[in-house]
């Protein structure tokens, strides 16, 4: 599956019937429940060269149930709802997923997700996918933050998704994946920017990176010389 995750939206209604739906949504919006995230599941980290599995991370997300209970309530009471549906794609030759916000004024908001092909895939693991790009597409037009921030870990160097994933076994050590060189050297930049402009220092960075992946002894010596950077410039 590619990480690629294609949204197309279209916005239907008079202008005055889609104002009353912005009204209504963001009443709505400041009355949603927090939403805890319930499940966990730990990924594998594969290389791209070999397909070998050289880690992996723990990954907490909400899953659909606890979205729709945590908002359904407050959509209702502000004339709004929602509706998820496969159909054929507006976009691909292929079926899409759609999730709409209706509002009793007549206007909606619909996203469209193409689905990738199922060509030989186990229906389990279709059916994986299709939960996941649900809850993906729910979460973003809803505008709700319902999973772990993937940058805390690092860039993933296989194509899954996580929610789409089955608990794989733990890696030796302590559980945490090495961090690429190529990721650091793309991240010294903004980190340089950060540090030399006094928001972080270079032991705030370490410890950030470190929460969900592993530096070796250079790396933490490369972050710890944008410092030293920053005050000879």
């Amino acid at each position: 599956m590619d990480d690629t995750i294609l949204i197309y939206r279209a916005t239907y209604g008079t202008p005055d019937q889609v104002a009353q739906l912005y009204a209504a949504f963001a009443k709505a919006q400041g009355a949603f429940e927090p939403i805890a995230k319930n499940r966990e599941v730990e990924i594998p980290i594969k290389d791209k060269a070999t397909g070998a599995q050289r880690g992996s991370y723990k990954f907490r997300y909400a899953d659909l149930e606890e979205v729709n209970s945590k908002t359904r309530k407050a959509l209702s009471q502000n004339g709004l709802g929602t509706m998820q549906s496969i159909g054929r794609s507006t976009t691909t030759t292929g079926t899409s997923i759609y999730t709409r916000l209706t509002h009793a004024g007549g206007a909606c908001i619909e996203d469209e997700i193409p689905l990738p092909a199922q060509e030989k895939r186990d229906i389990k693991d279709y059916g994986a996918i299709v939960s996941y790009l649900r809850r993906y597409a729910k979460t973003a037009l809803l505008d709700i933050a319902a999973d772990d921030d993937l940058d805390a870990n690092g860039d993933r160097d296989d194509d899954t998704q996580p929610g789409a994933q089955a608990e794989q076994q733990q890696p030796e050590g302590n559980g945490k994946p090495p961090y690429s060189d190529e990721k650091l050297e793309k991240m010294l930049p903004q980190w340089r920017n950060l540090i030399t402009s006094g928001k972080k220092t270079a032991d705030q960075v370490i410890a950030t990176v470190s929460s969900g992946n592993t530096l070796s002894p250079q790396q933490v010596e490369k972050i710890r010389g944008l410092a030293t950077e920053g005050a000879t410039a």
